[in-house]
């Protein structure tokens, strides 16, 4: 029989199935976003199958950093050079679990090197792209226009990442799960390791948060938690990046960029990163890699 975890035979590949098993126990423990412990559990299960696939050892104490390497090798032969990383960065995570269980001695990894991901000088969105930007979503008045603005506004105004502001909940009736405060301009998102921060917002975000929510009462799942809704429910994190493409295009910019995300992947995303001094943002997204805030 085969394991349908890893396809392997049965056996020692069980071993493996109930140490990875194990060690999401843990990541769930450790009360890690339901994202992180996909990453991880994404990285572990490849890694398991490639073991399978070419006949290595399945048993964690069998394993030996050359079995690591080629897994790397081979993922550098197929995907992106962070692809790679982020599953190195997993593995990483589940030999160091594997220690503190007492499972094995040491860590196959201990002398590994992560792979290079070569750097991109992003490009930057200028005053007058982004105006036009602006210009397209703040001339659609429809429920989608006005959401699309408050986004982009949110983004500009807090640089929270496209996940932070994709989770986003508005429950005025419960303080305590409610995440936009329009008479503070305050705006709570849960970044990295579920910690929690206010960002602020200004006057023109918050406008055009309250002319969304006005039209968001009539949406027929205004019932629903999620600040930002789409045609039939939920905006997602990836629905999201696909309207910022959209509207990117719309104003005459091509969108060909990618942020990395919580998790630290490279994947299509909205803006991203902190503001600098100069009130230029160099940020990341699927529309543009660098922003200048304007009024």
């Amino acid at each position: 029989m085969v394991s349908p975890l890893t396809g392997a035979a049965h056996g020692t590949a069980r071993r493996l199935e109930r140490e990875i098993a194990s060690f999401a126990r843990h990541l769930r423990a450790a009360n890690l976003s339901p994202k992180t412990i996909g990453t991880y559990l994404e990285s572990t299960g490849q890694f398991a199958q490639f073991v399978a696939a070419t006949g290595r050892p399945a048993t964690l104490d069998a394993l030996r950093r050359e079995d690591l390497e080629a897994f790397i090798e081979d993922l550098l032969g197929r995907h992106s050079p962070a692809t790679a990383r982020n599953r190195y960065a997993g593995l990483q995570t589940f030999f160091r679990w594997a220690i503190e269980e007492e499972l094995i001695d040491a860590s196959p990894m201990a002398r590994m090197w992560p792979p290079k991901v070569p750097e991109q000088a992003p490009a930057i969105l200028r005053e007058p792209e982004l105006k036009a930007l602006l210009r397209i979503v703040d001339a659609d008045r429809t429920l989608a226009g006005r959401r699309d603005a408050a986004i982009l506004r949110v983004f500009i105004d807090t640089g929270a990442r496209r996940a932070e502001v994709a989770n986003l909940h508005w429950t005025p009736a419960d303080p305590a799960t409610n995440d936009v405060d329009l008479d503070a301009g305050l705006v709570r998102v849960l970044g990295k390791g579920r910690r929690e921060r206010l960002v602020s917002v200004g006057t023109k975000t918050v406008k055009s948060l309250d002319r969304y929510l006005r039209l968001r009462e009539g949406h027929s799942a205004a019932s629903e938690p999620w600040l930002w809704l789409g045609l039939k429910g939920r905006l997602t994190d990836s629905g999201i990046a696909h309207m910022v493409t959209d509207r990117g295009r719309a104003a005459g910019r091509s969108a060909s960029a990618s942020i990395p995300t919580s998790s630290g992947t490279a994947t299509p995303s909205p803006l991203h990163e902190p503001r600098r001094r100069t009130r230029c943002w160099s940020v990341r997204a699927t529309f543009a890699d660098g922003i200048c805030s304007v009024g």
